[in-house]
């Protein structure tokens, strides 16, 4: 789409009027887009491989529940080593699929180009339905390089050090609380890398997870618990 004006900023008749002019127009400058609405997916197994797969999506103002959406299937496939999308991302996009509140970003259980072939399940999730998504290990991402030097117990809460895939800057292992292990954090689809981190740092003040992927898990495990009885 060609561009088009959208504001005319006429020239000003005097000094006074030009203040006037820029001081107006300032207030109706606008960053870059925000993340509003998050929301976070995971998944709990039962019995015989039944996935309990729960969608939350929380509000960035105070991280309240806005929206719960809650899927029961049969998983797709066994697990395979480096092929969790194939698994799991079919039962997510099917829980994503009933949101009423389209989230502004998806943070995913798992990992995105943190992936040996650099597409793990945020990435099958972010490119099935081209929307933001970011994911999150818990634990180090298989197929990634790291030189591991970090104490834990000692860094502060933000430090992070790359996840390499071959020479590329796959995700990073961050610190988002003091004295508690990292978390593995990549892109899925449609977010730099830098603004992914901002994001998970901004998403995390209280925990080690950020809040949409704590609400999931917890939710996904009352979800099954509540099904299956244990």
């Amino acid at each position: 789409m060609p561009l088009k004006q959208h504001v005319s900023i006429p020239v000003p008749a005097s000094e006074e009027e030009g203040k006037l002019t820029q001081t107006t127009h300032q207030r109706d400058l606008r960053g870059p887009p925000g993340f509003a609405l998050v929301t976070g997916v995971d998944i709990a197994y039962g019995k015989t491989d039944i996935a309990y797969c729960v969608a939350v999506t929380l509000s960035t103002s105070n991280w309240k529940p806005v929206e719960v959406q809650r899927v029961k299937v049969q998983a797709p496939m066994k697990y395979m080593s480096g092929m969790l999308g194939f698994r799991e991302a079919p039962v997510m996009i099917e829980a994503l699929l009933r949101l009423t509140h389209v989230p502004d970003v998806i943070l995913i259980d798992g990992n995105g180009e943190a992936h040996p072939r650099r597409f793990g399940s945020a990435c099958h999730v972010g490119l099935s339905l081209d929307h933001p998504t970011i994911g999150i290990g818990k634990n180090f991402p298989a197929g990634c390089g790291n030189p591991r030097g970090t104490s834990f117990a000692k860094a502060k809460r933000g430090n992070r050090t790359a996840l390499m895939v071959g020479p590329h800057v796959a995700g990073y292992e961050i610190v988002t609380q003091e004295g508690t292990n990292p978390i593995y954090v990549s892109v899925g689809n449609r977010l730099g890398l830098d603004e992914a981190v901002a994001l998970t740092i901004k998403a995390t003040p209280f925990y080690r997870l950020p809040e949409p992927i704590r609400a999931a898990d917890q939710e996904a495990a009352k979800f099954r618990l509540a099904e299956e009885g244990q």
